[in-house]
């Protein structure tokens, strides 16, 4: 058994039925493999001179897709290799001015083992809020007592997203106590268009603390070549202290890379999204077809790139993902996306959806298959075999 979920990521690479990582990795359409036959040219016209210019370019680009403010008057963009990087500079600067931190449940472990590597006091805060309605998620945050809080929106993996009326509470709350809000949107891209609304805009509005990390290895298939970046308000001079521990780390990312990332954002633009939104659309509904009438109870939103399901049937997540595994079909445990109370998640398993539809279904087939096998050999009364 593995420490950390990326570790049964990285063990399942080898195999066809690999629906482990949320990251992409499915075949080019048409107009993706010429985007790649012409990337030999951007080596030819990169220059480190352009180097500012080319990061503006892409990230006032990639917010126009995600429909949210550019400003780089109030905000600073950093640019990274992951988004844990930033996460990683985001923990250094809560570590060194002794902050604490609410964050979300369940969640991807690596956010919550970095934040606990700095050793920075942590609360959970349970991902249905996102969605609350009421007074509720206002009651949860007068009853904290941290100093910063992290949300993931859409949240991975269960595809809930703070809503806009949550978000414009969680400012105010911010605003009102000075608190640090961070938000991790690296599966925005998934968002149904008519559920974005724009977080910059609403955060430069009230003048608060914020950092804002956006991603694209959960979107485009890259091969892992990406150009994530995290967006740090000025105001109050959080940028240039978060800057001076990010000069630790990086000079700056490959202007190729990033490059490369912005023909496919032109890409989506053209479409806005639709067929980043038809992959995922298509699996789901192997997944489901396949899944009916089994043990095996989706219960993420219906948008989200991942799929969240729960085991109504005497066997853990741990132990469903091990035989899966026995069969060549390979998934996430549920138990360690609940980082502060592992037991939550000991009924869920998470089945990543962005991948090639006729691999996928055809892994789908098995997932169903195996789950109908184990219910049925449980039928079996005692001593028999089939």
């Amino acid at each position: 058994m593995f420490k950390n979920l990326t570790g049964y990521e990285i063990d399942s690479l080898p195999h066809s039925f690999n629906l482990t990582d949320g990251h992409v990795f499915r075949r080019w359409s048409a107009a993706e493999e010429a985007i790649i036959d012409r990337s030999a040219q951007l080596f030819k016209d990169n220059t480190r001179q352009r180097q500012a210019e080319i990061e503006r370019e892409y990230i006032e680009d990639f917010l126009l897709l995600a429909r949210q403010t550019f400003d780089d008057q109030d905000l600073g963009y950093l640019t990274c290799f992951t988004a844990s990087m930033a996460f990683e500079i985001v923990a250094n600067y809560l570590r060194l001015n002794n902050l604490r931190l609410a964050l979300i449940e369940p969640c991807f472990d690596n956010l919550a083992d970095i934040f606990r590597r700095h050793q920075v006091p942590m609360h959970p805060i349970p991902d249905f809020l996102l969605e609350s309605t009421g007074d509720t998620f206002e009651r949860v945050l007068n009853g904290l007592d941290v100093d910063a809080i992290c949300l993931v929106t859409p949240n991975n993996p269960t595809g809930s997203a703070l809503t806009e009326g949550n978000l414009r509470k969680l400012i105010r709350y911010c605003a009102d106590r000075r608190k640090l809000l961070i938000l991790d949107n690296c599966f925005r891209a998934y968002l149904p268009r008519k559920m974005v609304h724009d977080q910059y805009r609403l955060v430069l509005q009230a003048g608060i603390d914020a950092v804002l990390v956006e991603d694209t290895g959960k979107t485009w298939p890259t091969s892992e070549i990406k150009a994530p970046f995290f967006a740090v308000t000025r105001a109050r001079g959080l940028y240039d202290r978060i800057y001076d521990i990010y000069t630790d780390f990086l000079l700056h990312i490959s202007p190729v890379g990033i490059k490369l990332m912005h023909e496919f954002i032109r890409l989506s633009l053209q479409d806005d999204m639709a067929s980043i939104h038809k992959v995922v659309r298509v699996n789901r509904e192997a997944l489901y077809e396949n899944l009916a009438g089994t043990f095996l109870m989706p219960c993420e939103r219906q948008f989200a790139s991942v799929a969240w399901l729960r085991i109504d049937f005497p066997l853990t997540g741990l132990e469903l993902k091990r035989i899966l595994g026995e069969h060549g079909v390979f998934v996430l445990p549920g138990n360690y996306f609940f980082w502060h109370d592992r037991r939550q998640g000991d009924q869920f398993i998470r089945v990543a959806l962005t991948r090639d539809a006729d691999a996928f279904r055809n892994a789908a087939v098995l997932l169903g298959d195996v789950c109908r096998k184990v219910a049925s050999d449980a039928e079996l009364p005692a001593g028999r075999a089939r």
